[in-house]
């Protein structure tokens, strides 16, 4: 009884969860311009929209610039953070993990604020520059927690053995330890380019008027009224975000030896 119980609570909340993702998808395809039943379609026609939008494309271009950018350099960062937290003993080492962690456990709106005022006292105007920094601070501790905890599993038996086969320390680097970070480099980047494209708050605070990305476009058209075409956009940005995740997901996942 019990395990029917939670059987029937798990798939309530999934479905409170999922169900109106799933609706939004559903109307993303609706043939007419109105978001009610009858369903009349199935229609490409907002999507052609979309793409056919200047103001779609260039906003979902601006995501995506900041969006690799921000990864490729968190996942440099947050590599050699990584390498530098498991392999060797830093001087304060705890306070620098703490600090490092920080814009997990800060609220976005605290951070986007924070951010406003610093490039107002550096004098920064807000552009793709600035909201590509702030997101480099948002997304770089999530490559650190994908990258420790894939270096937390390096045998390190493996780089001593490479050494008494006569490999320098460069050698060693690039043909031992790099093969093994690497599910962990790219699955990383797969994250902080997902969180990147789908932040709203910090990226409202650090773009300036001329700086549009893809959620901030879709949230400017939401204060008016959900359209058809809100959804189709909406449906581009989750199925970007749900791909990169998988992906993300499935390179962290340990891979199984076999046995010949």
């Amino acid at each position: 009884m019990g395990k029917h119980a939670l059987g029937v609570l798990a798939w309530t909340l999934l479905g409170y969860l999922y169900l109106p993702v799933i609706v939004l998808l559903v109307f993303a395809f609706q043939g007419s311009g109105l978001l009610s039943l009858p369903f009349t379609g199935p229609s490409l026609r907002w999507f052609q929209f979309v793409v056919a939008e200047e103001s779609f494309r260039s906003a979902l271009m601006s995501s995506l610039k900041v969006g690799l950018a921000a990864s490729v350099m968190a996942m440099v960062v947050g590599t050699l953070t990584g390498l530098a937290f498991t392999r060797y003993k830093l001087r304060f080492q705890r306070p620098l993990e703490a600090m490092s962690m920080a814009p997990i456990a800060l609220p976005g709106l605290f951070i986007g604020l924070a951010l406003l005022a610093y490039f107002g006292r550096l004098g920064m105007s807000l552009s793709l520059v600035t909201v590509f920094l702030a997101h480099l601070l948002y997304v770089l501790p999530y490559v650190l927690i994908v990258m420790r905890n894939r270096m937390e599993r390096f045998d390190v038996a493996i780089e001593e053995a490479a050494r008494d086969l006569g490999a320098n320390a460069w050698q060693t680097f690039w043909k031992v330890i790099v093969p093994f970070m690497m599910p962990g480099l790219v699955a990383g980047a797969l994250l902080a380019f997902t969180l990147s494209l789908d932040d709203f708050v910090i990226t409202f605070f650090t773009s300036g008027p001329e700086t549009v990305t893809f959620p901030v476009k879709v949230y400017s058209l939401v204060r008016r009224g959900v359209s058809p075409e809100i959804n189709a956009a909406s449906t581009v940005l989750i199925v970007i975000t749900v791909v990169a995740t998988v992906l993300a997901m499935k390179l962290q996942a340990p891979q199984k030896s076999g046995k010949g």
